[in-house]
């Protein structure tokens, strides 16, 4: 199964549902908007009462808006085919949800998560003739633009020295030298924070992960059985369970939810609240994530 991305093979070209515009194809791009660009800002700024200017509060990014201008043409048996390629590639199904789209420029791939919201494909004269001008857009819930392919690190967990962990533990967790693997060093070269996608396949009970300081932790009882993978989706804030609904996140006791910092190296390590007795060379963390851009 191909995956997002796949079909491009060149600079300038365009991939939505698995149909690819631009350079190379019938479809010639006049012209990208949106992509470059930093999206519509939200601020919290709240007015001084008795000051000029405004108290700082958070500034966040709306969504992102991508329109493309196409020059579609050809003889009439190919401008039919194409003009319907388009219209079947941004029908609307009944609930809509978001779709890769995936654009190639200078040697860069970037994918966002986008639904369809606009197609314009003007009828006029020209249009009998085989030629039209047309534009295509979409609206990105999140709009950073996450470079492809992803990157992936596994990471076994950490066997730990003779004596294990002493209880009760107290978070935020101190885990001192003497143990061996359970820690790999996650790599950004975005300009913008990288959330990571972490798979954590058992048995392990008490799972923890320590990202550059910042801490996922479970209780303590809970256990990721052997054969079983536990899904940690850092950007949604999501625990589940073997690709199923069945969310786990009442057994998140420490959430100290926290992406990769641009451009940086940070260290993540994955051990058990069980010290020593929580110990399996068959657990597995793997972290997946993109380098991202905005």
């Amino acid at each position: 199964m191909l995956a997002a991305g796949d079909l491009l093979t060149t600079d300038g070209q365009i991939e939505w549902r698995g149909l690819v515009l631009g350079a190379g194809t019938r479809y010639r791009w006049v012209k990208l908007e949106g992509w470059n660009d930093l999206p519509p800002a939200r601020g919290g700024n709240t007015p001084h009462p008795s000051r000029h200017g405004t108290y700082l509060g958070r500034l966040l990014g709306d969504d992102r808006t991508i329109t493309v201008e196409l020059l579609i043409t050809g003889p009439l048996d190919v401008f039919r085919e194409a003009v319907a390629a388009v219209r079947a590639a941004t029908a609307w199904t009944e609930a809509p949800d978001e779709d890769p789209l995936v654009v190639r420029l200078h040697d860069q791939t970037h994918m966002v998560m986008a639904r369809c919201v606009r197609r314009a494909i003007p009828t006029d004269r020209h249009y009998a003739l085989g030629l039209t001008r047309a534009a295509i857009q979409w609206v990105a819930s999140d709009p950073r633009l996450l470079r492809l392919p992803a990157e992936t690190r596994e990471v076994s967990l950490q066997a730990p020295p003779a004596g294990g962990m002493r209880f009760p533990l107290v978070f935020p967790l101190r885990v001192g030298a003497g143990g061996s693997g359970g820690e790999a060093t996650l790599v950004t070269t975005g300009n913008a924070p990288a959330w990571p996608l972490y798979h954590l396949r058992g048995p392990v009970p008490g799972p923890v992960i320590d990202l550059g300081g910042s801490i996922l932790a479970f209780d303590p009882g809970f256990v990721v059985p052997a054969g079983q993978t536990l899904v940690i989706d850092t950007r949604h804030q999501a625990v589940t369970i073997d690709g199923t609904d069945l969310s786990r996140a009442d057994r998140l006791w420490t959430r100290q939810w926290a992406p990769i910092p641009p451009g940086t190296s940070t260290r993540v390590r994955f051990f058990s609240a069980a010290g020593s007795a929580g110990y399996s060379p068959d657990a597995r963390l793997t972290v997946t994530w993109h380098h991202t851009d905005l």
